[in-house]
């Protein structure tokens, strides 16, 4: 997964700090070295996305939250990707 350079000024502030995590949890998915260990981050980046994903706050009408929502919309999708990647590789080894 690579790093996507984005703003958004979230009114109630969850962006920041979840996007710290996404980074790090990205880096660990990019450094990992074997199968297991990305299906960990992997999973841990879905955990992470359904709090920005489920956020109370959402305001359809406020860009930030819209952008927010696309952002990790899309993280999501990577995420889903890897994880279906590695369910392959494990049937096809198997």
């Amino acid at each position: 997964m690579h790093r996507m350079e984005q703003s958004v000024d979230c009114p109630i502030s969850i962006f920041e700090g979840q996007e710290n995590e996404l980074r790090r949890i990205t880096e660990g998915i990019n450094a990992a070295k074997d199968i297991a260990e990305k299906e960990r981050y992997a999973k841990m980046m879905l955990e992470e996305l359904g709090i920005l994903l489920s956020c109370r706050a959402h305001n359809e009408k406020d860009e930030n939250c819209a952008r927010c929502h696309r952002i990790s919309s899309l993280r999501k999708t990577g995420a889903d990707v890897v994880l279906k990647g590695i369910q392959l590789a494990r049937k096809l080894k198997g």
